[in-house]
């Protein structure tokens, strides 16, 4: 299911006239869009065609208009940006977040200054629980805000809410200080938002804090007028439960620990050949189907478990515990149990 659009512009009543409706969009995305097609007035337009199909909720319509029609008209930096940045939008509406941060950090290449650019690449790092990537996003994004004009309305509350995005990622990253660091500035920020409380009980659950953390969701429900919200309340009922992946230890079936090893076992060679040839396809066939064969040893992990491979001196397998508390965990009891004949010829490494 498509998600509501980032941007909340009337599209109607700005697209009546083009150059109009170019300067609301430069102004709500960044001075590099003023740049943009200066002389191109059927590219703009076909722009806004694209943004119109973006705000109405139809993104493929938008990636097509994009990829079609305006992909062979950008030539410059500023026109390659604006290309890139719209893909990652629109791709974000379908919920592909892998390839919306693809275009967001193509776009980020070109375009080094725009907080809003790193503000979505933080939020599709989040998605994919590349936390350690949307963290430096997310205080990237919140340094280049500070440098503008932040006695803007608009620019407070994005970094308001940049803040507590922030605090919500050093949770899940177990850096529990630094997220009450975050989440200090949104509470004493002029512009509150009611997502700050929903952190808020977040973190006081993850600390053992249930009465405190049942407060904060209170608050939160109170302010958005909602009778209740059931991710915020599975994840605290989760972590008193002791069964939430990311902040539990979840015990691991020592006859599937065996079974994955017999498996590995029976692979390894072919591994090692696929290794030797430095074929990336087979690579990423091979590391798919590790990552298949882990999600029987840990089952209570909803997403899939990244695994990559490398061969300089030594054979090495890389595997992600996405500071995942139960994964991290798993592993290393999966490795301790690790046979001798493969530690001999393969490193396995942990990694976030």
């Amino acid at each position: 299911m498509a998600k509501e659009p980032f941007f909340k512009i009337n599209f109607r009543k700005s697209a009546s006239k083009t150059d109009a409706a170019w300067e609301v969009y430069t102004k709500t995305y960044g001075a590099w869009m003023a740049n943009a097609f200066q002389n191109q007035k059927k590219a703009k337009e076909q722009f806004i065609s694209a943004l119109d199909s973006l705000h109405k909720n139809y993104p493929k319509a938008a990636v097509q208009i994009l990829d079609s029609e305006l992909k062979p008209l950008c030539k410059t930096a500023e026109e390659k940006t604006a290309w890139l940045f719209f893909m990652g939008i629109a791709y974000e509406s379908m919920e592909q977040y892998a390839k919306a941060f693809l275009y967001f950090t193509a776009a980020s290449e070109y375009e080094t200054e725009s907080p809003v650019i790193y503000h979505k690449l933080a939020d599709c790092s989040y998605r994919e629980k590349l936390f350690g990537f949307a963290e430096c996003n997310y205080r990237e994004a919140i340094r280049l805000y500070n440098q503008e004009n932040t006695e803007n309305t608009a620019s407070r509350r994005t970094l308001t809410e940049l803040y507590v995005s922030l605090a919500s990622c050093l949770t899940m990253m177990h850096e529990y200080q630094a997220a009450e660091e975050a989440l200090s500035y949104s509470e004493n920020a002029e512009n509150k938002i009611s997502e700050t409380q929903k952190v808020r009980a977040l973190l006081y659950a993850v600390q053992g804090e249930y009465e405190k953390a049942e407060s904060s969701l209170n608050i939160f429900l109170q302010q958005t007028g909602a009778q209740n919200d059931p991710d915020i309340r599975q994840q605290i009922d989760t972590i008193r439960l002791g069964t939430h992946e990311q902040f539990s230890t979840i015990p691991v079936e020592n006859s599937d620990i065996k079974a994955f090893w017999r498996w590995f076992s029976s692979k390894m060679d072919s591994y090692l050949a696929i290794m030797d040839t430095d074929q990336t396809e087979e690579i990423s066939e091979m590391t798919s189907e590790i990552s298949s064969r882990l999600k029987k040893v840990f089952p209570f992990i909803q997403h899939t478990i990244a695994v990559s491979a490398y061969k300089n001196k030594s054979y090495s397998i890389f595997v992600s515990d996405f500071y995942a508390q139960a994964l991290s965990d798993g592993l290393q009891t999966l490795f301790e149990a690790m046979p001798e004949k493969i530690k001999e010829k393969i490193h396995w490494i942990k990694i976030h």
